[in-house]
């Protein structure tokens, strides 16, 4: 039953254990390392370092073949047998089939890595979250004309924010984008960023909206402009954001 619970942790979750739990420790040192190594290469793939093909096959096929070809290794040495009825090491055609599937598999992975190198280089990446909200933003602004011109930090408010030049009005908006996952937290960063700075603040959506401007027509022509799609009856909810309001 012991040797069946290790087949079983060395397949899940890996990293050893089944060797851990059956006392062999440089066993699991080594294979604990071996899967360490793989799992490196799945973390380049969580920050996006490689694309996403190559990283399926670069990344998690060998840790996945690793695990499954120790888990086999030690089901096989569990019921392999002489003919006194002893254990042996058998002498499996599995034993040599993990290696060459990894060589395969990290081969092929290179090989997709080296044909997405085009698409690291392309100037149409994918879009993430944070710039398909900024590009609803703009079009939600359809009166407006914003450029952007930086990607700055408010060490006061400690956020980020977006710096765009705005027309008609001639004055910059910094555009604070906040969480979604944090929409009960919208009114605290409001007043966070609202106690750094003296121009008008607006929050609409999961956004905060700094206005560098004392002309009271430029504010009110800007805050139509968002709420035009909002509408008299807009509640604030966790779909849709703040309706909107002045910190």
């Amino acid at each position: 039953m012991i040797h069946l619970a290790a087949v079983f942790l060395t397949f899940i979750p890996g990293f050893g254990l089944g060797y851990l739990l059956l006392g062999r420790i440089r066993a699991f040192a080594v294979h604990y390392l071996v899967c360490a190594l793989l799992a490196s290469f799945i973390a380049l793939f969580r920050l996006d370092m490689m694309p996403v093909p190559a990283a399926i096959v670069f990344a998690i096929g060998p840790l996945l073949v690793w695990n499954v070809y120790h888990a086999h290794r030690l089901w096989l040495e569990g019921t392999a047998e002489d003919d006194n009825g002893d254990p042996q090491k058998p002498d499996s055609f599995f034993y040599r089939l993990a290696p060459f599937s990894v060589m395969g598999i990290l081969a092929l992975g290179i090989l997709l890595g080296i044909l997405s190198i085009p698409w690291w280089f392309s100037e149409e990446q994918p879009k993430d979250e944070w710039e398909l909200r900024r590009e609803g933003i703009l079009e939600r602004l359809d009166n407006h004309q914003l450029s952007y011109k930086a990607r700055l930090y408010n060490p006061g408010a400690e956020e980020f924010f977006y710096w765009y030049d705005v027309e008609p009005g001639g004055y910059t908006v910094e555009l604070y984008m906040l969480h979604k996952s944090a929409y009960l937290q919208i009114p605290n960063h409001a007043l966070r960023i609202e106690r750094h700075t003296e121009d008008f603040v607006y929050v609409q959506g999961y956004e905060v909206y700094v206005l560098n401007t004392n002309n009271r027509d430029d504010v009110d022509r800007f805050v139509d402009d968002l709420m035009e799609e909002r509408g008299v009856n807009c509640e604030d909810t966790e779909e849709v954001g703040v309706c909107g309001y002045e910190p």
